[in-house]
């Protein structure tokens, strides 16, 4: 009706409030309480257990008394509940909820559970047996989140995509639907939802990242503070196990972990840990609610106001209703109900915004910063492949680390999407039925430069059950992949250390380096442990090594290393420590794939497996068989090299693609002309590009701004293409770039990698602009001022994503059309982990 109100037929208003953790939303909640009539139903799904308080930031039995509060502490926390579970207690209560006047605040951070109250859960399928769970719990135990997550990639790809966040439990319940019901969980995700009859109105809290971390970091402190330890501890005492639901939780895994369960943790390990992943948990919540375009999003400090403006009219007609002073109008229309929008920008406004684009750009490049300074530069509209902007698109300049774009396209055009670098333990000989095996074991390496101590552990676990007992043979390392000209300014011909990066080998732990912690005691006695633990090192304690009593001196230990003819390392020790006083050294070993095969022999011996013939370096014959494996995703790997630049890493991933050409013997070579090939391929055009090396650290690298675009664009377009952005810095989020366009425009809306060297910087990535199309760029800058270069890509970069053809738009709002997408959880995980600067010379 002109001039009125639609309304539900169904008096109750709804509103929910959602959004990441620590944002601030109990409080709003209990604000808003002060304001209008409300009761709280709980929308946080560990929340919902008893004797879980600290640990959940549970409002506290004060803040319950303010006004009624559902579903609070409800459930025990030796049972599990379902999304199911907890829609049809929510739907009972806003059933039965009979007073108009009062407004039902929605309030938590588990979208899922929201969505299952209001939109409905389809039923179909049967219940999940538990042998079905144990065996996903298994699978999930072994790949690991992004594994289970590649899993459901493989046999249902829309179920997958309809998890951006990578939510391990719920893809562990799409995973346990398929089992059991030998059909894809997409089709019930397809189901039309039952949409609960009410009002709702979907609001998500936000604050700007700085101040959401800090508040994160304070709030996990002050839970170890007020007992969260003890709080576990009691749980345990009861009865609850590590295992079950209601401790798989962030800040009680932690805990446990300190306690002693699984990975012994210090405290101080633990809380940092504990913070890390409540930073990872609030990214994948902002990320879901984003998803859902329903959800207005309100700054924390005008939250109230906002949502009292935009329920006031409903809650006023809605009582009025009650007490039938008026009548319910028909639904409205998307008209009436939406606020008008901007107007329809015209090809005039187009024409003129693009115009003024070209023209801001020059002018950031004609600033009296760029004197002297050669600049290369191309902007490209992907959706309408038109060229936007460009300065000397061709010429050639060093790019510093943006190089690392060409490697990890290489090794991406290589392996395909969901590809990884694979080290095998592989057997030849018989394996015999008691266990023993009449042969020699491989350790086969491929250059993954993530291998760790637990790799090693990882496959002699997996020997184990796959029933090895005993190796009459040998345990060899198998580092035949690629060549051993390890040291980098060596094969690319620079013959200038611009950043020391340890050797590049085929098979390495640790970066090929040991920790060599020497101590000695009040009484004079002196103890040497070598770090990681492995049978290819021998420790050697010089005669002259004594206690060093006089304190005020310093110490003149040193560490020394040689080869003995059995080929492992000694360690020599000389010197003499001060009493009472630990010290610890880092050198990079002669024999680094000996050393990770001693390691393994070490963690093969301590798991039941008896290998009586030592270890040795040989390649594995082709009739050698697989045993176990360890793959990295490449995904994991490229976003270490791309987002925090790691310069060591990259060089592993450039002779890994001259090793997987067949680069055997001259490794740098065959990467090189692998990766002119991949552009071939690509039909990108490198119009006298120069790449001497994988990491950007050769100052002779030359590329121009137009090869650069031209890579993004063919990248784009493969099936790898959005794994492969992924693996970029996210502007204000992670990364090189985390810091430089935090709080702006751009933020979270440009995906990025960075150059710097001691005359060049650089930036080449994507940007989502303000209309939701999809850009890339490329900007290499050489001269006396890199550090204006940067705030000169800042300001084009904030440009980028704050453009729009429509003069009246100055906000972003949700647009379908770009295919970039911010989401935590792709990648290396933890984003908020020390990064490396790009080998940065300043």
């Amino acid at each position: 009706m002109k001039g009125g109100v639609s309304v539900n037929s169904n008096p109750t208003t709804v509103v929910v409030i959602g959004g990441p953790t620590a944002a601030g939303k109990t409080q709003v909640a209990l604000q808003l309480a002060q304001h209008v009539p409300v009761e709280v139903v709980c929308a946080d799904s560990r929340q919902v257990y008893a004797m879980l308080d600290i640990g959940t930031a549970k409002p506290t039995l004060q803040e319950m008394q303010t006004c009624p509060h559902h579903l609070f502490s409800v459930v025990d926390p030796a049972n599990t509940v379902t999304a199911g579970e907890y829609a049809t207690w929510v739907r009972t209560i806003i059933a039965t909820h009979a007073d108009p006047a009062t407004v039902l605040l929605l309030v938590g951070g588990t979208g899922l559970y929201i969505q299952a109250a209001l939109d409905g859960l389809s039923s179909h399928g049967r219940n999940t047996s538990q042998s079905t769970r144990d065996f996903v719990n298994s699978e999930r135990e072994r790949l690991g989140a992004t594994g289970l997550y590649q899993w459901l990639q493989k046999v249902d790809p829309a179920a997958a995509a309809h998890y951006p966040d990578k939510n391990p439990r719920r893809v562990q319940r799409a995973l346990e639907f398929i089992l059991e019901n030998d059909r894809p969980f997409s089709e019930i995700l397809e189901t039309p939802a039952d949409a609960v009859q009410a009002n709702v109105h979907y609001f998500s809290i936000y604050l700007d990242t700085s101040e959401l971390n800090k508040r994160i970091e304070d709030r996990c402190n002050a839970m170890w503070n007020d007992g969260i330890v003890e709080e576990t501890q009691n749980l345990l005492s009861h009865g609850i196990q590590p295992q079950q639901q209601s401790l798989r939780t962030i800040g009680y895994e932690q805990v446990l972990q300190y306690l002693g369960y699984g990975e012994q943790l210090s405290r101080t390990d633990a809380i940092e840990r504990h913070i890390v992943a409540t930073r990872q948990y609030a990214k994948r919540q902002r990320t879901w609610f984003r998803s859902d375009t329903r959800y207005q999003w309100l700054h924390a400090a005008t939250a109230v106001s906002q949502i009292l403006h935009n329920i006031a009219v409903t809650v006023c007609v809605l009582a009025l209703l009650a007490i039938g002073h008026v009548t319910a109008a028909p639904a409205a229309t998307d008209s009436t109900r939406l606020p008008p929008l901007p107007a329809i920008p015209t090809q005039f406004d187009s024409a003129q915004a693009i115009a003024l684009f070209k023209k801001y750009a020059d002018s950031v490049l004609n600033s009296d910063a760029f004197k002297g300074a050669d600049v290369s530069c191309q902007i490209w509209n992907l959706r309408t492949n038109k060229l936007l902007f460009e300065r000397n698109p061709t010429q050639n300049l060093t790019p510093a680390s943006t190089t690392k774009l060409f490697t990890t396209a290489a090794a991406y055009h290589a392996l395909g999407s969901g590809g990884a670098l694979v080290t095998e333990l592989r057997m030849n000989g018989r394996l015999n039925s008691d266990g023993v095996l009449d042969g020699d074991l491989y350790l086969v390496g491929c250059g993954d430069a993530m291998l760790s101590v637990n790799d090693m552990e990882y496959l002699a676990d997996q020997a184990y059950r796959m029933g090895l007992r005993k190796v009459r043979g040998k345990l060899y390392a198998d580092d035949s992949f690629f060549d051993h000209v390890g040291n980098r300014a060596v094969y690319s011909g620079d013959f200038e250390d611009v950043q020391h990066t340890a050797p590049v080998y085929p098979l390495s732990l640790n970066e090929g380096s040991v920790s060599v912690v020497v101590s000695a005691s009040r009484k004079g006695t002196v103890s040497v442990q070598v770090l990681p633990n492995t049978t290819a090192v021998v420790v050697q304690v010089a005669p002259a090594v004594r206690q060093n009593r006089r304190r005020k001196k310093r110490s003149s230990l040193s560490v020394s290393q040689t080869v003995l003819k059995d080929g492992r390392v000694q360690i020599t020790v000389t010197g003499a420590p001060r009493p009472n006083r630990t010290q610890t050294f880092h050198i990079t070993v002669q024999k680094p794939a000996l050393v990770a095969v001693g390691v393994l022999e070490s963690r093969l011996q301590a798991g039941g497996i008896q290998v009586n013939a030592g270890i040795g370096v040989k390649a594995a014959p082709q009739s050698s068989r697989i045993l176990s494996q360890i793959q990295r995703p490449l995904s994991e790997y490229c976003s270490v090299v791309n987002k925090r630049s790691h310069n060591f890493y990259a060089e592993q991933l450039f002779k890994f693609v001259g090793g997987r050409y067949g680069g055997r013997t001259n490794t740098a070579d065959v990467a090189r002309k692998a990766i002119l090939a991949t552009l071939d391929s690509l039909r990108v055009p490198h119009r006298g590009m120069i790449l001497n090396d994988g990491s950007g650290l050769s100052r002779r690298n030359r590329v121009c701004a137009a090869t650069e675009v031209d890579l993004l664009k063919a990248v784009w377009k493969q099936p790898y293409g959005t794994e492969f952005y992924h693996t970029l810095s996210v502007a204000g989020v992670d990364g090189t770039i985390r810091r430089r366009l935090a709080g702006t425009i751009a933020a979270e809306y440009v995906f990025a990698k960075t150059g710097t060297l001691r005359n060049t910087s650089s930036l080449a990535g994507y940007a989502v602009t303000l209309d939701g199309e999809d850009w890339c760029f490329s900007i290499i800058s050489n001269g006396p001022n890199p550090s204006a270069y940067k705030k000169a890509e800042n300001l084009l970069a904030i440009r980028m994503a704050g453009f729009s053809y429509n003069p009246l738009v100055t906000e972003r709002t949700p647009v379908s059309g770009s295919k970039l997408r911010y989401e935590r959880g792709s990648g290396t995980g933890s984003s908020e982990d020390e990064f490396i600067d790009d080998g940065s010379e300043e």
